[in-house]
């Protein structure tokens, strides 16, 4: 259940940032349970074509879009720049509203590539037959250059896949293909020999491996329909609606920008530490990119991001612990409470992550902030793991970074997790989370 504090005294601002306000605080006065959404969390359309970690939740970032839109006019853009599976794209384009947004994953970017422009139903049920019958040609080549391809994937996974992989690369629609290497990636996810219980590459044993019953081209049967029904319902929910004008950069949201955009919404989930010990989503995303082509998504696949499975979770926030030890300096004053955090480590080991998340998180959030048109509104939704025994500050540093440019606080929500989220490996690195926040400021004029 939301706390009685879920909705903090916003500052004295804008009379739009006060009608703002007072539609938040109206829909938790209505219920106080309203920001859990505990029963309204499903995922519906294009929401649900792929199992992306640590996805937001589509209702909550639809409602806080309907509130601001209250105050701005329809044509005001909407960023995002971890975009991650593209839930506020989605729920920004369900309502006839521009987006511009980025992400360091290539699969990241290719699902929203395919969310921003999603081929119709009955185009991508047309291809089906095209794709199944093609993957029956003894086509050669196709397998990917990944060390260790046997670990992961059986050979007759290896075979299937490889046919799949040759039929979706002669389709002609770039729409329909980007659909079909997102079923791709749905079923190496479910065929590969990691376990699908956990973020990280972590295999089967032998055992296991040995017990499961494996058919990567009956998976992808089922995935495809699953998908197609997932567009059906999309142009359901987008019927009637104008089609809103969609940019997205690949590459770290600190420097993947266009000068000459001004967003009036930042609505956003950053991350809450380090790839590595919180969701490792390049791990994740590892496998399904080795059997995609990269020309289908924009930015590409660089040999970089395949050089191991760490390497886009090392070009992360925090991913790289060089000359940490020197941000505390830094860190003192923007957020001494974040500062004091690190001092506290009992491990230098631990010291030195806590100061290099926060160095590349304090360089990123003030970056994307100032991005922000003069009055435009900021939505973080935020949580705090646990760092050497103690939760890490993440609101209070993200507060203390807003504060310093000059956002004037408009509310702050505190809602209930319906299920505790792990967001680490089982360890004082990780924990079970079972609250989230809610920062909504707005920048100066």
């Amino acid at each position: 259940m939301t706390s009685p504090e879920a909705l903090s005294q916003p500052a004295p601002g804008s009379p739009e940032a006060e009608i703002l306000a007072a539609r938040l605080q109206a829909r938790s006065a209505a219920d106080p349970s309203y920001w859990d959404f505990a029963s309204g969390s499903t995922r519906n359309g294009t929401h649900a074509l792929f199992q992306y970690p640590a996805m937001m939740v589509p209702a909550l970032q639809g409602a806080l879009l309907d509130d601001v839109f209250q105050v701005l006019p329809p044509s005001a853009l909407v960023y995002d720049p971890f975009g991650g599976s593209g839930t506020v794209l989605t729920e920004a384009l369900r309502r006839g509203h521009n987006f511009v947004g980025s992400d360091i994953n290539p699969m990241a970017l290719l699902l929203m590539s395919l969310k921003a422009e999603p081929p119709t139903a009955a185009a991508a049920k047309e291809q089906f037959g095209v794709v199944l019958s093609a993957s029956g040609i003894g086509l050669r080549g196709g397998l990917p250059l990944i060390p260790n391809l046997s670990k992961w994937f059986e050979p007759e996974v290896q075979e299937a896949l490889r046919r799949l992989r040759l039929a979706i690369r002669q389709l002609e629609s770039r729409r329909v293909r980007r659909f079909y290497w997102v079923c791709l990636a749905e079923t190496v996810r479910l065929t590969s020999n990691s376990r699908i219980s956990t973020f990280k590459l972590h295999a089967y044993t032998a055992e296991e491996t040995e017990a499961r019953s494996l058919d990567a081209v009956r998976t992808f049967r089922a995935v495809v329909s699953a998908n197609i029904e997932a567009l059906r319902a999309e142009e359901a929910e987008r019927e009637g609606t104008p089609n809103g004008n969609v940019l997205l950069l690949p590459g770290p949201a600190e420097t993947a920008w266009s000068e000459d955009l001004r967003p009036q919404v930042l609505m956003t989930s950053p991350p809450y530490g380090d790839n590595k010990t919180t969701v490792p989503y390049g791990q994740h995303s590892y496998l399904p990119l080795a059997w995609i082509d990269g020309h289908d998504i924009p930015g590409g696949i660089s040999r970089e991001v395949m050089s191991s499975t760490s390497a886009i979770d090392s070009r992360s926030l925090g991913g790289s612990l060089v000359g940490a030890d020197s941000a505390m300096r830094d860190l003192t004053l923007i957020s001494p409470a974040t500062a004091a955090f690190a001092q506290s480590m009992p491990q230098a080991s631990l010291r030195k992550k806590v100061l290099a998340f926060s160095r590349d998180y304090v360089a990123t959030i003030q970056s994307i902030i100032g991005r922000l048109a003069p009055s435009g509104y900021s939505f973080f939704t935020l949580g705090e793991r646990r760092v050497g025994g103690r939760g890490f500050p993440l609101v209070e540093l993200t507060n203390d970074i807003l504060a310093a440019a000059d956002h004037v606080g408009v509310a702050q929500i505190t809602r209930a997790l319906p299920r505790r989220r792990r967001i680490g490996p089982r360890n004082s690195e990780g924990t079970t989370m079972a609250q989230e926040f809610i920062i909504v400021t707005q920048a100066p004029r």
